[in-house]
């Protein structure tokens, strides 16, 4: 069940409407290039860059894929899984001693070997799955509640949302049932109440610098966000704040040299309005060539000043080790993300333990 609750004062000015009607939106910040990230600069970048980049022959020793392990809810613990790519299971504490378990949350749910559309996908186009899937849909536990980000393909998978939708109701259906589906707008915040266990949270819709797009026809037509979690405090758990940034840029700069170039300031807002962050799942990787996609993707070097403008306790890095195709199969060597991590959390002086890199199917416990 879905509660309105008062939004958050602050982007309540609709600065990323690009109309009134609420069917177009745009970056409303200085560190967004809007002609950065064309479509036409796109395909110029695939076109005169063919050189592919080979995908190490020892790859599933490099990224390992482990089985998860669901948390057993012990009390003021508060767990998330990596599925791979940008797909987290997060797992709330519970919030009295007579309940089984806390609130399943499940983030950007992708499943399928290609991030593409279907048609694309049948016949092997679009960026594939390099390495293994820890588990399957079947092989998930219960889940409460599903939060998506944005509706590019490796962020909205309809098929793996049609087969959370058959295990619950056990039929698939084309979609979900509208009742049980809650837009959002920058700002909004709602209570998440989950019949059956007498549990709830605060998710709060926040600012990311990105797109939308699900075909050559629709860019920007449907709004993309990051999402923030407030969980409750009670007799047997302290509140915690989780963070999901889905996919988000933070500045355009045409090359890796990032001096003079503006700041997304959400970042910092964000870490001011809830006081800091107990874990945060943060975009390292698919970040290169810089001048195509530094509007909308994190440098490992930027995901680094992110982290600290959140005032994030712990931080998980994800958007990597997971697909190959498009712009980062010609420019983005897959080692890289977490290589580039390291060096960014040495040279801003964050502790390695602070900001990881798991395993596929790897948890984290805050």
């Amino acid at each position: 069940m879905f509660d309105k609750l008062e939004p958050l004062p602050a982007w309540q000015d609709k600065s990323h409407w690009a109309n009134d009607k609420g069917n177009a939106f745009k970056n409303p910040w200085p560190s967004y290039n809007s002609t950065a990230s064309g479509k036409l600069e796109i395909f110029k970048g695939l076109l005169f860059h063919p050189k592919k980049i080979p995908v190490p022959d020892n790859i599933h020793e490099i990224y390992r894929v482990v089985k998860p392990v669901w948390s057993t809810f012990a009390e003021d613990n508060l767990r998330a899984t990596w599925i791979g790519h940008a797909t987290f299971i997060v797992e709330l504490p519970k919030q009295s001693h007579e309940q089984e378990r806390g609130i399943r949350i499940l983030f950007d749910p992708v499943f399928s070997r290609y991030t593409s559309p279907a048609i694309a996908a049948r016949f092997g186009l679009g960026p594939k799955r390099y390495s293994r899937l820890p588990c399957s849909v079947a092989d998930l536990p219960e889940v409460d509640v599903v939060c998506i980000s944005h509706n590019h393909y490796d962020h909205l998978d309809l098929d793996t949302v049609k087969l959370l939708e058959a295990r619950t109701n056990g039929t698939m259906h084309f979609g979900v049932d509208p009742e049980r589906v809650y837009e959002m707008d920058w700002g909004d915040k709602i209570k998440v109440s989950v019949e059956g266990l007498n549990q709830n949270f605060e998710m709060n819709c926040c600012p990311a610098q990105h797109t939308s797009a699900r075909t050559l026809v629709d860019t920007d037509a449907s709004l993309w966000c990051s999402w923030l979690v407030t969980t409750p405090t009670t007799t047997i758990s302290h509140s915690k704040k989780v963070y999901f940034l889905g996919d988000t840029g933070y500045r355009y700069t045409p090359t890796d040299d990032r001096k003079g170039w503006p700041k997304c300031p959400i970042f910092k807002e964000i870490g001011q309005l809830f006081g800091g962050i107990d874990l945060a799942m943060i975009p390292i990787g698919l970040f290169l060539p810089r001048n195509l996609l530094s509007n909308v993707h994190l440098s490992p070097e930027d995901s680094v000043e992110v982290h600290l403008d959140i005032k994030s306790r712990k931080s998980i890095g994800m958007h990597f080790g997971t697909f190959r195709g498009g712009l980062s199969r010609n420019f983005e060597d897959v080692l890289d993300p977490p290589r580039r991590l390291t060096a960014a959390l040495e040279a801003n002086n964050v502790p390695e333990d602070e900001f990881v890199t798991i395993d596929i199917g790897g948890s984290v416990d805050v």
